[in-house]
């Protein structure tokens, strides 16, 4: 079964003309894992990445994410994925619908009398802007001297952008380096800008007056995540190293982490004492009184 989901997985790559080496500088997900995917392995890793690094890869290729994933379930359980039957409307329900739709029909809808009165169309009268006045002298050497400003800013702009694109498309090396900000860093500078736009509410203590709740998830490592948000609404996402993310909710969030060791958290501005494991999975429940470690990961409540 995982064999025939990994000849998809495979056909649609080819088709959308990317290599596995191309995926993997996008994605950040190691090669050997794509390779394996491809090859119909899918036992590399526990099940958490497993359905991240393939959702991941469809989302490359051109491939619908939750009908993959359906897929990949399917295989697990030694069956082929089946598309549901489309319902096809018969003459008879047609020609029915459209006798009911006939009677049915408003009074409202009817065509007016003849001594219905007639509607007379009168054209808007056209608004005209006054032009402004033209600029004095000081004025002229003003605008000039933005316009310089403009064009200095404009070339280096330029050189910028052409020394990229010689670093993306004709650099020799596979990799881009890119220059780590600490996570550290980050969160100051964020609770610097929430300083600058509420100074009052911040120094009372005052972080928020409605009853939402706001969480920051900062990564020092790559994590796969998955949020239960008022026991209603599912988010599930994979952040990269230095990654940051905003989510909100009314009353709590019931989260697992994939890799728990890389995580920093901060409600509604405030850290929280959250110390993960490297590699391993943890759930916590976070609301209003703060958090706390659950035993086994989230779930929707089933429907009454």
């Amino acid at each position: 079964m995982f064999k025939k989901l990994a000849g998809e997985l495979v056909e649609a790559r080819k088709k959308s003309e990317i290599t596995l080496k191309q995926i993997s500088a996008k994605t950040r997900i190691d090669f050997k894992f794509l390779e394996a995917m491809e090859e119909g392995n899918f036992s590399f890793l526990p099940e958490l990445y497993v359905r991240a690094f393939l959702k991941e890869y469809a989302l490359q290729v051109g491939l619908d994410e939750k009908k993959t994933l359906l897929k990949y379930e399917a295989a697990k359980q030694g069956k082929f994925y089946e598309e549901p039957e489309e319902k096809v409307e018969t003459k008879e329900e047609i020609k029915g619908e459209k006798e009911a739709s006939t009677e049915e029909k408003s009074p409202l809808e009817e065509k007016p009398t003849e001594s219905a009165p007639k509607l007379k169309y009168v054209t808007p009268v056209q608004s005209f802007e006054i032009p402004p006045e033209p600029p004095s002298g000081k004025d002229y050497r003003s605008i000039a001297k933005k316009r310089k400003q403009f064009y200095i800013i404009g070339s280096v702009a330029a050189v910028v952008f052409v020394f990229l694109v010689y670093l993306i498309f004709f650099s020799k090396k596979s990799e881009i380096i890119v220059q780590e900000k600490p996570v550290e860093e980050i969160i100051a500078e964020q609770q610097k800008r929430f300083e600058e736009k509420h100074p009052n509410d911040f120094a009372a203590g005052k972080i928020e007056q409605t009853d939402s709740l706001i969480l920051n998830i900062y990564t020092s490592d790559s994590s796969w995540i998955r949020i239960l948000m008022d026991d209603n609404r599912v988010d599930e996402f994979l952040l990269f190293p230095q990654g940051q993310k905003t989510i909100r909710a009314g009353n709590n969030f019931k989260i697992t982490f994939g890799n728990s060791g890389g995580i920093q958290l901060r409600l509604n501005y405030k850290q929280l004492e959250f110390t993960g494991k490297p590699k391993a999975v943890s759930h916590v429940l976070i609301n209003k009184s703060g958090i706390q470690m659950l035993n086994k990961a989230p779930e929707l409540p089933e429907a009454d």
